[in-house]
């Protein structure tokens, strides 16, 4: 049977193919409760002022063909995702070292931060928090498996893959309302793990405009396998349904 007249069949052997592309995704929390010491560590409370403004991801895959239409695939790709926590009231506690400054809870873990318009500062004093924002970001490196179908120059790959993400950043931003007007804060997120997992399922659809070259679109479900914190108020769970479009380069 040739290549041209199959409707549905195996592909064409390609030893190495790279993928690069950028996604979308939409992304939902799954919060348990792990290590709370105040009454703002409540899971419920934090969920509810929170709102994931956005999640992409930009990187390359790389599929190396162990059969005529099985290749293992791996990858990098740099994880970004912005969430924006609505105002609220924060409070003053001791940080670790017994120190007294306002604390953050949030899903992401907790943070400390100061303000230049209040000197000292008693355990529970309280101050609103405007406007908040937690930025995160990982190193992904997936290891998974990917079936090929081909329709001429179309083709059908589903993945199946679980991912490493490597934190690179955790960092949140606050503007407070102090006695002397609005001030802005930032500092890094206590509680995030280092490392996290999840699973990966894709179905990309392909499309060849030449031999070499050929353009994806890539649907994806992404599962939370291990929580991204470790030590906070919450154990966090994050998910997320994607949407990326990519160029192939086949070799």
């Amino acid at each position: 049977m040739s290549y041209k007249n199959s409707s549905v069949q195996v592909v064409r052997k390609r030893a190495f193919t790279a993928t690069f592309f950028v996604s979308g995704q939409g992304v939902t929390t799954r919060l348990s409760e792990d290590r709370p010491r105040f009454r703002e560590d409540d899971r419920q409370e934090i969920k509810r002022k929170e709102n994931v403004k956005f999640s992409h991801t930009v990187g390359a895959l790389f599929s190396l063909a162990v059969a005529r239409n099985l290749s293992v695939q791996s990858g990098v790709g740099l994880v970004t995702r912005v969430t924006d926590i609505d105002m609220k009231n924060i409070f003053a506690r001791p940080d670790n070292r017994g120190n007294v400054h306002y604390r953050i809870s949030c899903s992401s873990g907790y943070a400390y931060v100061s303000t230049k318009g209040v000197s000292t500062l008693a355990v529970g004093d309280s101050i609103p928090s405007l406007s908040t924002a937690t930025t995160l970001q990982y190193i992904s490196v997936p290891l998974g498996l990917q079936y090929t179908l081909r329709d001429g120059k179309f083709s059908i790959n589903p993945a199946i893959a679980v991912s490493a993400n490597f934190k690179t950043r955790g960092k949140v931003e606050t503007v407070l309302s102090t006695p002397g007007g609005n001030e802005k804060a930032g500092t890094e997120i206590e509680g995030l793990k280092s490392v996290y997992y999840d699973g990966l399922l894709r179905m990309d659809f392909g499309y060849d405009i030449s031999k070499a070259f050929g353009f994806v679109v890539m649907p994806s479900a992404r599962l939370g396998l291990s929580p991204i914190t470790d030590g906070g108020p919450v154990k966090t769970y994050v998910n997320s349904l994607g949407l990326g479009v990519g160029l192939n380069v086949h070799f």
